[in-house]
């Protein structure tokens, strides 16, 4: 039998995908909706709280000599990364009084290294 041929249910190690996600169509739809569940996939231009500074902050870095195709994601994406730790911090706030949970904001680790790769690469965009 082809590792590839191996059904779902046996050990990875056999299989040899290395694949630790959920298996089952249910698994796999409740995961898919973390992100709205955290409330961090929505676009940052969508939020009224963030939308002003995030305006704001684009005309800053369009002084600074960065191009409106530029600036505006870059502003996006250093909000974002503000909005990722915020999130984390009140998810902290409220494990402070139960900490059975306190794995919890360890999901947040991912939004953010996506937040600040993205912030990266616009950087490196305006060099």
């Amino acid at each position: 039998m082809n590792q590839d041929d191996a059904p779902p249910h046996a050990p990875r190690k056999k299989r040899g995908s290395g694949r630790t996600g959920p298996l089952t169509a249910g698994g796999r739809l409740a995961s898919s909706r973390n992100a709205l569940k955290h409330g961090l996939d929505v676009e940052l231009g969508r939020l009224a709280t963030y939308a002003g500074p995030a305006t704001a902050l684009a005309k800053l870095l369009m002084c600074g000599g960065a191009g409106a195709a530029v600036a505006q994601p870059l502003a996006e994406a250093l909000l974002d990364v503000v909005r990722i730790r915020e999130a984390r911090h009140r998810a902290l706030l409220a494990l402070a009084g139960d900490l059975q949970d306190a794995q919890f904001p360890a999901v947040f680790d991912r939004y953010e290294r996506r937040a600040l790769s993205r912030r990266r690469r616009l950087i490196r965009a305006l060099e």
